[in-house]
């Protein structure tokens, strides 16, 4: 048993090394407003307040879309993705639509999430998170890309969405065999029973 939560511990901290790395997106916080992020908007727009990105303005229709390009590691085999958002003011007569698409070189594009108004819960914050494998992933500067977008269709009541903590970091192959070797070692111990001594239930 004590080797057994020894094991544990060490692949929990092993876990923890790899997840820890720096995120590979600038400014995922919006401590310094839009700084590293590109805005691309028709008729509504993404502001940041207080150390979050808003992205559309209630009442106003069009598409308002942030997004960055940023750098993975060579040898990079898995990234873990996690952002918090949040639906506001009120949900409209139209279906309002909020999209996040992830793309990287040598791969196509992946939808990570699409979300209507109409079926979302507005106010409460949301945290997401994903870990996606890369095959195929070609070195390069900004080889990368992650985009926000909220479609608005209504010209009197709409929403916006609030982001924050956009995180991204990379999962290296030796670090993730590392965690995967540990957790596989505890799998096989707990599949052992220690001989059981005479007269012992």
């Amino acid at each position: 048993m004590i080797t057994k939560l020894s094991l544990l511990s060490v692949a929990t901290v092993a876990l923890v090394a790899v997840e820890a790395r720096a995120s590979l997106v600038t400014n995922g916080t919006f401590d310094t407003d839009l700084t590293g992020w590109q805005v691309n908007a028709t008729g509504t727009d993404v502001v940041p307040v207080a150390g979050t990105a808003r992205i559309g303005q209630p009442g106003t229709p069009g598409t308002a879309i942030l997004s960055q390009f940023f750098d993975i590691p060579a040898g990079t085999t898995a990234v873990k993705i996690s952002f918090d958002y949040e639906w506001q003011v009120n949900p409209p007569t139209l279906p309002d639509t909020f999209s996040v698409s992830f793309d990287y070189l040598g791969g196509s594009v992946q939808t990570l999430l699409t979300e209507f108004s109409s079926a979302a819960t507005f106010n409460s914050t949301i945290a997401y998170n994903i870990t996606l494998l890369l095959p195929g992933l070609q070195s390069g500067p900004g080889n990368g890309f992650i985009s926000f977008q909220l479609d608005e269709t209504n010209p009197s009541v709409g929403t916006r969405i609030e982001l924050d903590n956009v995180s991204i970091s990379a999962v290296p192959e030796a670090g993730a065999l590392a965690v995967w070797s540990v957790l596989g070692s505890v799998g096989m111990l707990g599949m052992r029973r220690p001989a059981r001594e005479d007269g012992e239930e």
